[in-house]
């Protein structure tokens, strides 16, 4: 038994080690509100999952207003990106910094984005989100700002309903 619990840790190891990789590079695509892309040493090309947030999906509502903010601050800009995984779609999923601005926070706090609970119980993002509620900035000055999980949601069920 000994021998499979050394043989699964020095296989599972170089994974372990990965997700908590730093990457430095240049932001060469914004995606949406929360997720881009950043050229590493010039040549490779890394999609990044923004780490305990949740922006609006293309076409919801506050969608392009954020892409187009998260673009203007930091398209062509060198960053630093704490990867801790990787999501369903293979992209690495991080927290990024400009300089030693974070990015993902400034996303929350500045209401561009949630702070996505289901995979975050990060209480910096939490405290964040709250006080752009309270101050209606950004997406929370909307009447009924719709969450992307509830957006995406419902689009499935519309999907669904049309199969039928």
């Amino acid at each position: 038994m000994k021998h499979y619990i050394i043989t699964a840790f020095f296989l599972l190891a170089p994974i372990l080690v990965s997700a908590d990789e730093e990457l430095k590079g240049k932001v060469i695509w914004v995606t949406d509100g929360d997720t881009i892309g950043v050229l590493i040493e010039g040549k490779k090309k890394v999609t990044v999952r923004l780490n305990g947030i949740d922006a609006p999906e293309i076409g919801q509502d506050y969608s392009a207003k954020a892409k187009q903010d998260l673009s203007k601050r930091i398209h062509e800009k060198q960053v630093t990106v704490k990867v801790s995984g990787k999501d369903k779609h293979g992209r690495s999923i991080g927290d990024v910094f400009l300089n030693k601005e974070d990015i993902n926070l400034w996303l929350v706090a500045n209401g561009y984005a949630w702070h996505y609970k289901r995979f975050s119980k990060d209480v910096t993002l939490a405290n964040a989100e709250v006080k752009a509620q309270d101050a209606k900035i950004g997406l929370w000055a909307m009447a009924k700002p719709l969450a992307p999980w509830d957006y995406r949601r419902k689009k499935w069920e519309e999907s669904e309903r049309l199969k039928k």
